[in-house]
């Protein structure tokens, strides 16, 4: 499940302007603290680094 919300989560980071809490609270995570942890753990980079690498 959290591989759609990734996935996901990806797709909107690199074709969007969302902050990043706004994607956060799209693929189900309320807290964008904790968003951003498993995001790192999953990715390897915060959010919005992944969104400048894109």
């Amino acid at each position: 499940m959290n591989t759609k919300r990734f996935e996901k989560a990806m797709k909107l980071l690199t074709g969007t302007a969302l902050e990043v809490n706004e994607i956060a609270e799209k693929v189900g995570y309320l807290n964008q603290s904790y968003f951003n942890s498993i995001f790192k753990k999953i990715t390897g980079v915060y959010p919005t680094r992944y969104r400048l690498q894109a």
